[in-house]
């Protein structure tokens, strides 16, 4: 059992601050309290990433608590990996009202050339109209 700090939500996943050692794909539980009424409600989740002192988790689509959510349709994000083998990660930046920089709301994605939005990334937000990103090698 963990109590961690939810940095951001979606109806994709969520993000959360945590010390905690987890493992890629692991399932996990979620209880949720409604503040005003108490009400606490129960969604399944796996680990879709895992960052330092922090995880990226998807909402089992099967869940009927999730369902309930609208749809959003996916998007893949994918680049040209650098010819640099000193290059081993990557980060995806946005913004909702433009100018992106390294203050942006970002996550790290790893080793890889592609994500699937908002899929890969449960922090992305789910809004309507344009969203700027960007990406960074280290």
């Amino acid at each position: 059992m963990h109590r961690d700090f939810v940095r951001d939500i979606s109806a994709g996943g969520l993000l959360i601050e945590t010390g905690g050692k987890f493992v890629v794909g692991q399932e996990v539980s979620l209880t949720f309290m409604e503040p005003s009424s108490g009400k606490q409600t129960k969604v399944m989740a796996q680990i879709a990433w895992i960052g330092p002192l922090r995880i990226g988790l998807r909402f089992n689509t099967n869940d009927k608590e999730v369902t309930r959510v609208g749809k959003v349709k996916s998007k893949r994000l994918a680049w040209d990996r650098s010819p640099s083998d000193k290059v081993t990660r990557y980060r995806v930046y946005w913004s909702k009202d433009g100018g992106i920089d390294y203050g942006s709301q970002h996550v790290e994605v790893g080793n890889v050339a592609q994500v699937t939005l908002p899929d890969d990334i449960p922090s992305f937000p789910l809004v309507a109209g344009e969203i700027e990103l960007g990406g960074q090698r280290y």
